[in-house]
């Protein structure tokens, strides 16, 4: 009786350790969720005109099939200052086909890329690290709170898709390469690599080099007999999906090249020396710790400046993975691959004069920089020796990393919106375009816009209610006049042009109020970016 009671033991403490791994593991995506939705339409403050044009486009192409300028199905949306990739912007008008058109709906598009990239992270790092739990509960709170992922999964920016399908692709890698359990799919598995690699390259500007340099590297890492059907089938897989591109380029001649030759110093008439100069200070910059734990992008809009790009925790892991790799990790051909990759990933970011270091053009960086850290967890778990002090490092790590993921939310959702303001550059828009058609004017004029400004106005006018169809136009400035609400950006002279005629007006007042959390903390109101006078 006793000896069938000690049998039982183990099982049901087994039981028990999975039962407790299940619901930490259920806590942790909640967790996550909550806060990619939280706020998501009000957080930052205001779209972006580039988060405008895109959901434009979007409603367009639900609409009629065509972009803004009338051309159908577009493989590169021309939109302000540049073409915008496609994988993006037709996702958010299937999102605004389920759950209609809005700023939520219209940025919960960032968060359903996001969950993707989440999932085939944490299946990839879980297929490394099979025998270590811990590692993948370090890499799920990691991943789903690391400041570059967090930020950016929370705009309606074209780069969150590139994380989601490199993330899927760097699986599939594994799969095909490295799982032994997985050889007699290797079809299967070849047409996944070689499609997400191939779809890569419509996510966003820079992934265009980069995914002809991870072909490069897949054939210089894995080339050996038995791989050879594999490459070739990823190759083969990969060229098929770039047709679309090519009919592009090849109809629009330069358009592709456009964006980058007006930021790049490579056609610039400097000497060669000069040019392998900037080369190397930019790239320099995207490795300095100013970028990746202090300051991050000096852009709000892609940073919050609190803090770098990647929690501290995990750079000092990431540093600490070097010896641990190069010593101790198997299999050795994905190690070098994941490595390639982050060295060759600030490559096209470096070739441009413009906004470097870039967390935008970097944000791959993040995802294996993260990947190298969980090798050092693994084997900081693994170590034999010194078991009290491993303990007290191993409890200390995640209690780091959880104070560090705590911290930057609550300076996120409590600081960041007032801080950004200005780099978003459109909060109070849709209420103060609100304000105007509740004063059913003859017509509401948007002037002293900045760049970009009429993204703003074509957006918010489909989304907003106006049934006595009152006409919404865009100009350089108006003389006021008795039914005419004018609408503006505080930042230009047109207050202080209006100021000089004494017609009476009704002045729009920002609704932004405070809510409870935020009094607690006692956070900084958010000041308007819009001002209206209705007379």
């Amino acid at each position: 009786m006793m000896s069938n009671l000690r049998s039982l033991t183990p099982k049901h403490s087994d039981n028990a350790r999975n039962a407790g791994f299940v619901i930490l593991i259920i806590l942790l995506i909640t967790w996550i969720f909550l806060s990619r939705i939280y706020k998501l339409d009000s957080a930052p403050a205001g779209l972006f005109f580039d988060e405008s044009s895109i959901g434009y486009n979007a409603i367009t192409i639900l609409r009629s099939g065509q972009d803004e300028h009338g051309a159908p199905y577009p493989v590169y949306f021309k939109s302000v200052g540049d073409y915008k990739n496609p994988v993006y912007i037709y996702a958010v008008a299937i999102v605004f086909s389920l759950f209609g058109v809005s700023e939520f709906s219209l940025r919960f598009t960032s968060v359903m890329f996001f969950g993707v990239a989440l999932f085939f992270g944490t299946l990839l790092i879980s297929k490394i690290f099979s025998t270590r739990r811990i590692v993948v509960v370090f890499a799920l709170i990691a991943f789903g709170f690391l400041p570059m992922f967090f930020t950016l999964s929370r705009i309606s920016f074209e780069i969150i898709s590139q994380l989601a399908v490199v993330s899927a692709l760097n699986f599939f890698i594994w799969m095909i390469f490295n799982n032994p359990t997985a050889a007699s799919h290797w079809v299967r598995n070849g047409v996944a690599c070689g499609f997400l690699l191939g779809l890569s390259t419509y996510t966003y500007t820079t992934q265009r080099l980069v995914s002809s340099l991870t072909l490069v590297v897949l054939w210089l890492v894995f080339y050996k007999r038995e791989n050879f059907r594999k490459l070739l089938l990823i190759s083969l897989i990969f060229f098929l999906a770039l047709v679309p591109f090519f009919i592009f380029a090849n109809g629009n001649p330069g358009v592709v090249t456009e964006r980058f030759n007006e930021l790049s110093y490579v056609d610039d008439p400097i000497p060669p020396l000069q040019k392998a100069g900037l080369f190397i200070q930019n790239y320099k910059s995207y490795w300095l710790p100013d970028f990746l734990i202090i300051h991050g992008d000096p852009n709000l809009r892609h940073s919050t400046g609190h803090g770098g790009v990647v929690f501290i925790t995990v750079f000092i892991l990431f540093i600490v993975s070097f010896p641990v790799v190069l010593a101790r990790a198997r299999p050795r051909n994905f190690i070098y691959y994941v490595i390639a990759s982050l060295v060759l990933t600030p490559v096209p970011a470096a070739l441009i004069t413009e906004g470097a270091p870039h967390a935008l053009r970097s944000m791959l960086m993040g995802f294996y920089i993260l990947l190298l850290s969980c090798y050092s967890v693994e084997w900081l778990v693994n170590a034999r020796q010194y078991r009290a002090l491993k303990t007290v490092l191993v409890t200390f790590l995640f209690f780091g990393l959880l104070f560090e993921a705590v911290n930057f939310e609550l300076d996120y959702f409590l600081s960041y919106p007032s801080r950004s303001v200005e780099d978003f550059g459109s909060f109070d828009f849709r209420s103060a375009l609100e304000f105007s058609l509740e004063h059913e004017p003859q017509k509401v004029v948007a002037v002293g816009l900045p760049p970009g400004g009429d993204a703003h106005v074509k957006f918010y006018s489909e989304i907003i209610e106006n049934p006595q169809g009152i006409p919404i136009e865009l100009g350089e400035f108006v003389e006021p006049a008795p039914g005419v609400c004018v609408l503006f950006h505080r930042k230009t002279d047109v207050e202080s042009r209006l100021e000089q005629y004494s017609l009476s007006y009704d002045g729009f007042v920002s609704k932004n109020k405070l809510g409870p959390f935020e009094k607690m903390f006692d956070t900084k109101k958010t000041s308007g970016m819009i001002k209206v006078r209705c007379y």
